[in-house]
């Protein structure tokens, strides 16, 4: 879905935190905002809270999706954003993840 607005934005559907999670993708500016769908713990990248998610397999697949789209920052909603290499660190917390799995 896009939404129609002065800068794009792309919204991604992002279930797993809860059911209705999105991110949003601003491609002209190189922006993901990623919401409640990734967390910081000791200076590193991580999914949602396990214990505060709805389906973390699904919270997985929806961090999957995050690796389609062209970012360099990354904004989340508790912690400060990532503003160099966002689009590299979530490709390396997507290869730990999925070996979890």
């Amino acid at each position: 879905e896009k939404i129609d607005s002065s800068v794009p934005i792309e919204v991604i559907h992002t279930p797993g935190h809860t059911d209705g999670s999105v991110c949003y993708y601003l491609p002209t500016e190189g922006i993901l905002i990623a919401g409640d769908a990734l967390s910081v713990r000791k200076k590193k990248l991580f999914g949602p809270s396990k214990i505060f998610s709805n389906d973390w397999n699904q919270a997985v697949a929806s961090i999957n999706k995050l690796i389609e789209f062209d970012y360099n920052i990354v904004c989340l909603s508790h912690y400060r954003p990532i503003l160099k290499n966002g689009r590299e660190k979530i490709q390396r917390l997507i290869e730990e993840l999925n070996k979890q799995l």
